[in-house]
């Protein structure tokens, strides 16, 4: 799914699986200047899909632009090979189910 952070399109991979959502670390510093990275520290363990465990130090809070919606949420930030994954998290607080049928996004009022 597409989104916007500062002007720049990233591509999420939507993980209704997840229960974090992941930013790279590329991707984070391609889209923001490092006055605007303002990184916390975290000691978290991260399971990815094929099971492998990865250890994460870094998340970071960001706003971006989801069909049209702006979102805020906080990212682990890690390398997985891709701009990014969001979880079920951000979708589910902002009343967003996925149209498989139709590839999209849609939000309840």
């Amino acid at each position: 799914m597409d989104a916007t952070i500062n002007g720049s399109r990233i591509k999420f991979l939507i993980d209704t699986g997840a229960t974090v959502s992941i930013i790279s670390p590329r991707i984070l510093h391609s889209v923001m200047k490092d006055s605007q990275i303002a990184l916390d520290k975290v000691n978290q363990k991260v399971l990815t899909a094929d099971g492998t465990a990865r250890y994460v130090e870094e998340s970071i809070s960001i706003a971006f632009l989801l069909s049209g919606l702006t979102v805020n949420q906080k990212f682990t930030v890690i390398d997985v090979g891709i701009d990014g994954i969001l979880g079920l998290g951000p979708l589910t607080s902002n009343n967003c189910s996925l149209d498989l049928t139709n590839s999209c996004m849609l939000r309840s009022k």
